[in-house]
């Protein structure tokens, strides 16, 4: 795949010149054209390919110097937030997990469901990873004190308060039928 998509951006780039012709003011043209046509994760992907192909012509005698040496390529990439839930799909997805503790019919549906129920809960509520979630131990929750100690990424620690009166119920039915 990584070939193929090399193949591609050098491809595009003969097809913009017109011919192969490797010029700093060729190059400077075509990041502008690139700009303009594509989103900046493309154009650093296009641009490090041309630059690995520049530097492989350069480093093998194949040209005299290298044009990117006196273009600056660098540009800021927008920050883009990570898209969030709306409430109302929360607060469905909330119900419908509390309607299934209420309408199991067998033991197993009902510790099923108060699990996941105290997942969804702590997922919200703590802001938490899945994979923390999943590496919580019992004695990681605090019920008296309404904390939960979770273990993130690089071994780093956080103690996160919980204010909200349905999660510590769940929480302590969990506790109760899992202990």
């Amino acid at each position: 795949h990584t070939l193929k998509a090399y193949r591609i951006d050098l491809t595009q780039y003969i097809t913009f010149k017109e011919g192969i012709s490797i010029s700093k003011n060729d190059l400077t043209d075509y990041i502008k054209h690139l700009h303009q046509t594509y989103q900046p994760k493309t154009i650093k992907r296009k641009i490090a390919t041309l630059k690995a192909f520049i530097h492989y012509l350069y480093y093998n005698d194949i040209i005299e110097f290298n044009p990117f040496d006196k273009i600056d390529t660098n540009f800021k990439e927008p920050l883009r937030l990570p898209r969030t839930i709306p409430e109302h799909i929360i607060h469905q997805l909330l119900t419908a997990s509390y309607k299934n503790i209420e309408n199991s019919m067998t033991e197993y549906e009902k510790l099923t469901a108060i699990r996941n129920t105290a997942i969804i809960e702590l997922l919200f509520a703590t802001g938490a990873r899945i994979s923390e979630i999943c590496s919580l131990k019992t004695e990681n929750i605090d019920l008296t004190a309404r904390t939960v100690l979770i273990f993130g990424k690089g071994s780093k620690e956080r103690f996160i308060q919980i204010e909200n009166d349905d999660v510590i119920a769940v929480l302590h039915q969990y506790i109760k039928v899992f202990s």
